[in-house]
């Protein structure tokens, strides 16, 4: 009986809220042009400093977290063991802030998918992951040629005349 006391007491302890490292970095592949080197074909990779996000427990919807990186796109703090989603904090933003922001319009070079895509972009989360010891967690962001980080907004370069 003393056995499974401690057993438990030590299970507990180990799922209660421990140190974590979060570091978040921005990804944009390599888009063209002369051929590349092979520094040039992986892209481009920057730290995601400064940038705010929000922690949910997997699947479900409300944040239990907000998070500030600092300037080298790293949090540091606690968690509970379990399984989390993050998402960019510009998610909860209404549909009308993001296509202000994002300036969200058609053009010659580019081409809007509509407030249905904004919708389902933002009920998606960025990244998951599982908390269950101390460590560092890499999360990338992806980006996408020549719009970054824009959601629903894809480049259809310049029209033929």
């Amino acid at each position: 009986m003393k056995a499974l006391f401690i057993l438990s007491f030590l299970f507990l302890i180990s799922c209660s809220a421990q140190k974590h490292t979060l570091v978040f970095i921005k990804h944009t592949p390599y888009c063209g042009g002369a051929k590349p080197t092979p520094a040039m074909a992986r892209g481009t990779v920057v730290m995601a400093s400064k940038s705010k996000f929000a922690i949910t427990k997997k699947g479900g919807k409300k944040v239990e977290k907000w998070i500030v990186t600092d300037t080298s796109g790293t949090w540091k703090g606690k968690l509970d063991c379990g399984s989390y989603d993050i998402y960019r904090a510009e998610k909860f933003l209404t549909i009308q802030e993001l296509i202000s922001l994002f300036k969200l319009v058609d053009s010659d070079f580019y081409k809007f998918s509509g407030e249905k895509c904004l919708e389902t972009w933002k009920l998606q989360p960025d990244f998951s992951f599982e908390a269950n010891n101390t460590g560092s967690i890499h999360i990338e962001l992806k980006g996408k040629c020549f719009v970054g980080f824009s959601p629903c907004l894809d480049y259809i370069g310049p029209k033929v005349q």
